[in-house]
C-alpha cells in the first residue's frame, strides 16, 4: 500500500503528541546475563509520585508516562543487593537508558550510584536541544520571550516577519509548536499563535526537536513547551524587570537615550493543595499559577504625514502650470483655481482630514512636512496561567492547564486631524487536559484534549455611513452596513498622504481549534510499541470590509496636470465602490494515525520503526459560500443548494455557475481527497536519513485532487474571486460610445471628457462593462 511506508512519513500539521518522559534499560547479573522479574521503581523527588515496572525474560524494562523532573530509581530482586541511582533529571519527551547492574548479596545492602544518569539520549537518533527552568532564568534576555530562546539553539532560525521557525534548513511549514502536548497553531496552518509564546515565566522547559522525530510527530521539527507544575514544597517568586532612562545605553545613531520607565513584573506560586481540616493534597494534588504584566510610561506614537501647503489648499500653485479641463485645457489665470471652482466635497475633506504643515518653510511642498509625537496609552498585556495536577492512585493521573492572554493595542489613526485612537485588542486562550491510565503493568493509555482561541479585532471611531451621507455621495452599493470606515482618497504623483483610516473588523482573524489525541503504549518482549489516533478541528471567520466600502478615489495629473489640482476640482482618475463583506464561517478537519516500535535487538542496538497516515478532507463553509473554477468545463462550481447565494450581478451568461453534484464534485468541500495515495515526494526518516527539503511542500497534505481541480486555499473574506463578491452594476458612460469588440483597443483618454458637477456625481461615471465580450473590461476616466 502506497500510504503505509515502512519508515515514518513526513506529515502535515497535526501537531499533538505526548510530553512525558521514559526510562528504559536492562538488568543484568555480575556475569552479564539478563535477570527477569526485577522490581524497578522510579520516584519523583518533588511529588513522591511512584512508578513501577518488572523486567521481562530478556531483563528489559520500560517506565513510561513520567512527568518531567528529578527521579530516584531503585531495583530490587531476591538474592541481589538493592541498586539505586539518584538525581536522574528528566525533561519532556526524554527517553533515558539506565542499565541496572545487580551484585550478589543481601537485600539489606544497597549499591548506590550518586552521580546521576547520563544526559545523552542513546535510544533514538533524534537531534534536540532542551532549555530547562534554570537556563530560562539565567540567560540575560530582555523581554524573556520563548522566541528569544528558540534562536539560541543551533540550526533554528526565526523568520524576520510573522511567527514562523525553520528547523535545520527545512521549510517554514515543516515545523510545529505545542504547549503541554497540544498544538497552538491556527486552524489554517502556521507555526503558532505568537503571543502565547511571548512570555516564559509559566514554562518549566523548552524542547526543540530539530530532526529525527518519530511517527508520533507530524513534522520535521517540533517545539515543545511544558508548563510549570506544583510540588510538595510551596514556593513563590516575584520579579520586576525595571528599565529607566539612566539605565539605558544610548543608541549610537540617536542624539539621546530613550526615555520613559517600564516594568515587566512576574508572579509565580505553586505547591500542594491544602484546605485546613478538609483536604491535604501532599503527594497527590498540586497547583501552580503565574501572572506576567507590564506597565510604566505611556507609549509614544510618531505621526509623519505629507500634507498640502496652504497655497495649494487655496488653489494657488505658483509657477506650476495648472490647466482647466473644462476650458480647452488652457492654463488657469496665474495658475490659480478660482474659489468658485473648488469642489465642495473636496473642500470638506480638505478642511476636516488634511492638516496644515508644521515642519519646513510651508511655502514649498516637501515630504513629511507634518510631524507630531503623540502620547499613547499604557499597555499592560497580562498573561495568566493556571495548572492543576492530581493523581487518583498509582494507575490514574490527570492534569490541566489554562493560559489567558489579553493585549490592549489601541493606537492613533494616521490622520493628524483625528484625535481619537482606534480600538484594537487581542484575545487569546489556550487549554490542555491530559489523562493517563496504567491499564496493566505493560499497557498504558494517554488521552489529551487541547483548545486554542485567537482574535484580533479593531474598531475605528469614524462612521463611514454617516460621513458618506454628509458628503452626499451617490452611486455607492446599496444596503451598506453602518460600520467604521471612511471615504478613501489617494493621491498619485506628489507623495501626499492618503485620507484613510484603519477601518473596523469585528470579528477579525477569529480562530478556534480543538484537538483530540489518544495514545496506547504496549511493552512486550523486546518491543516497545506505541500507537495513536489524532484529530484536529479548526474554525476561522472574520468580517473584513474592503477599502471602497464607502467609496474610494484616486487623483493623479490627468486633467489639470497637478494631482492636488484634480482633487480640488473633484475629478478623480479612478473611482471604486465595494459591497459589504459577508462573514465566512470556515471549518477544516485533519485525521492522523500512527504506530511505532522501539525494537531492542540488544542492549547496544535499538531500531526505531514507524508509520503514519494523515488525511485532510478539505475546507468546509457552514453556509455553502464556497466556489472553485472547473478548468474542464469552464464553469464556476458551488455546493448543492447554494445557487441562491450567488450574486445576481455575476455574469452567468458569460461564466456558467453549476452545482457540485452536476459537475462531479463533493458538495461539502468541493474537492475529493484521495485516501489511498501517499503525499507526492514523501521521504523516509531515520537515524541515517536526511529529509529532502525539495519535497517539503508536497508533504503538507495527503490530499490528492483530480486533474481538473486544485485544492483551493481557505477563501479570503474579501476575495473578489468569490461568486458572492458582487460586481458593480453596469453604468451608462457619459461618453456616447458603444461597447468595444474583443479586438478593439481601449479608447484614448481624451475620448472621455471630465464629468461635470461635484465629486458625488462621479463615483460610477465613465465605467463601461461588456459582459458579452470574450473578456471583461473596465474603463475609467484616466
Amino acid at each position: 500500500m502506497r500510504n503505509l511506508l515502512a519508515i515514518t512519513l513526513l506529515g502535515g500539521r497535526l501537531l499533538a503528541q505526548s510530553t512525558f518522559a521514559t526510562i528504559t534499560g536492562t538488568a543484568t547479573d555480575p556475569s552479564g546475563a539478563p535477570v527477569a522479574a526485577v522490581n524497578i521503581e522510579a520516584r519523583a523527588t518533588a511529588t513522591n509520585y511512584v512508578y513501577n515496572a518488572l523486567t521481562n525474560e530478556q531483563g528489559q524494562y520500560t517506565i513510561a508516562n513520567l512527568r518531567d523532573g528529578t527521579y530516584v530509581l531503585r531495583a530490587r530482586a531476591a538474592g541481589f543487593q538493592e541498586f539505586a541511582v539518584d538525581n536522574i533529571v528528566l525533561t519532556g519527551l526524554d527517553i533515558r537508558r539506565i542499565d541496572v547492574r545487580l551484585a550478589l548479596g543481601s537485600v539489606d545492602t544497597i549499591v548506590e550510584v550518586t552521580g546521576g544518569a547520563t544526559l545523552i539520549e542513546t535510544e533514538t537518533a533524534r537531534i534536540a536541544d532542551t532549555k530547562d527552568r534554570v537556563v530560562l532564568r539565567a540567560l540575560p534576555l530582555t523581554l524573556r520571550r520563548a522566541w528569544d530562546y528558540f534562536t539560541l539553539s543551533p540550526q533554528i532560525n526565526k523568520t524576520a516577519r510573522g511567527f514562523q521557525v525553520s528547523f535545520a534548513g527545512s521549510r517554514q511549514n515543516q515545523g510545529a509548536a505545542n504547549i503541554d502536548g497540544t498544538t497552538i497553531a491556527r486552524s489554517g496552518g502556521g507555526f503558532a499563535s505568537g503571543p502565547l509564546l511571548d512570555r516564559s515565566e509559566s514554562f518549566q522547559e523548552l524542547r526543540m526537536d530539530i530532526s529525527g522525530t518519530a511517527a508520533e510527530f507530524g513534522t520535521v521539527g517540533q517545539v515543545t513547551l511544558i508548563s510549570r507544575a506544583g510540588t510538595n514544597d510551596f514556593h513563590g517568586t516575584y520579579s520586576d524587570y525595571y528599565s529607566t532612562t539612566a539605565f539605558r545605553v544610548r543608541n549610537p545613531f540617536a542624539t539621546e537615550r530613550a526615555s520613559g520607565v517600564s516594568h515587566r513584573m512576574t508572579f509565580a506560586a505553586g505547591g500542594p493543595v491544602l484546605i485546613p481540616r478538609i483536604y491535604n493534597g501532599k503527594n497527590k494534588t498540586f497547583f501552580f499559577t503565574t501572572l506576567e504584566i507590564g506597565f510604566g510610561s505611556p507609549g509614544r506614537t510618531q505621526l509623519n504625514q505629507s500634507v498640502p501647503i496652504p497655497a495649494w489648499r487655496n488653489g494657488d500653485f505658483g509657477s506650476t502650470v495648472v490647466r482647466d479641463p473644462s476650458g480647452g485645457n488652457q492654463p488657469f489665470a496665474s495658475n490659480r483655481i478660482p474659489a468658485s471652482r473648488i469642489n465642495p466635497v473636496s473642500r470638506i475633506l480638505q478642511d476636516r482630514f488634511l492638516a496644515l504643515p508644521n515642519f519646513g518653510s510651508g511655502e514649498a511642498f516637501q515630504a513629511l512636512n507634518y510631524r507630531e509625537l503623540r502620547v499613547n496609552q499604557v499597555t499592560h498585556q497580562p498573561t495568566l496561567t493556571l495548572r492543576g495536577d492530581h493523581r487518583f492512585n498509582d494507575r490514574v493521573f490527570v492534569y490541566g492547564r489554562l493560559t489567558k492572554v489579553d493585549w490592549n493595542l489601541d493606537n492613533f489613526e494616521s490622520l493628524p486631524t483625528i484625535k481619537e485612537r482606534f480600538r484594537r485588542w487581542r484575545t487569546l486562550r489556550a487549554a490542555t487536559i491530559a489523562y493517563t491510565h496504567t491499564i496493566k503493568s505493560n499497557l498504558l493509555n494517554e488521552f489529551r484534549w487541547g483548545t486554542s482561541f485567537d482574535d484580533l479585532p479593531n474598531q475605528t471611531k469614524m462612521s463611514g455611513l454617516a460621513l458618506s451621507r454628509e458628503l452626499g455621495l451617490r452611486g455607492l452599493a446599496p444596503d451598506l452596513p453602518d460600520t467604521g470606515g471612511i471615504f478613501n482618497v489617494n493621491f498619485v504623483g506628489t507623495g501626499l498622504s492618503p485620507i484613510a483610516v484603519i477601518g473596523t473588523c469585528v470579528p477579525c482573524g477569529r480562530d478556534l481549534i480543538h484537538q483530540f489525541v489518544d495514545h496506547v503504549s504496549l511493552f512486550r518482549g523486546n518491543h516497545n510499541i506505541k500507537a495513536g489516533f489524532q484529530m484536529f478541528w479548526g474554525q476561522t471567520n472574520e468580517i473584513r470590509q474592503r477599502a471602497g466600502l464607502y467609496g474610494s478615489t484616486t487623483f493623479g495629473t490627468t486633467f489639470t496636470g497637478h494631482t492636488y489640482g484634480d482633487f480640488l476640482l473633484g475629478i478623480p482618475t479612478t473611482t471604486r465602490r465595494d459591497f459589504g463583506a459577508i462573514e465566512p464561517k470556515r471549518f477544516n478537519y485533519t485525521y492522523a494515525g500512527f504506530v511505532q516500535d522501539d525494537w531492542k535487538l540488544s542492549p547496544k542496538l535499538t531500531v526505531n520503526l514507524g508509520m503514519r497516515y494523515q488525511y485532510f478532507p478539505g475546507w468546509r463553509e457552514a453556509n455553502g459560500r464556497q466556489a472553485l473554477f472547473d478548468l474542464g468545463s469552464g464553469s464556476i462550481v458551488v455546493p448543492d443548494g447554494a445557487l441562491d447565494k450567488v450574486s445576481p450581478l455575476l455574469p452567468t451568461g458569460y461564466v456558467p455557475v453549476v452545482e457540485a453534484s452536476r459537475a462531479g464534485y463533493d458538495t461539502a468541500t468541493l474537492i475529493r481527497g484521495d485516501k489511498k495515495t501517499s503525499p507526492p515526494g514523501s521521504d523516509s526518516r531515520g537515524g541515517r536519513s536526511i529529509p529532502a527539503p525539495s519535497s517539503a511542500a508536497a508533504m503538507e497534505s495527503t490530499l490528492t485532487l483530480r486533474p481538473k481541480a486544485r485544492a483551493p486555499a481557505p477563501p479570503s473574506p474579501s476575495s473578489s474571486a468569490s461568486p458572492t463578491s458582487p460586481i458593480p452594476p453596469t453604468t451608462r458612460s457619459p461618453c456616447p460610445r458603444s461597447s468595444p469588440r474583443q479586438d478593439q483597443a481601449d479608447p484614448p483618454r481624451s475620448a472621455c471628457p471630465p464629468p461635470s458637477g461635484p465629486i458625488c456625481g462621479s463615483l460610477s461615471a465613465c465605467n463601461t462593462r461588456s459582459p458579452s465580450s470574450a473578456r471583461s473590461r473596465t474603463w475609467a476616466c484616466a
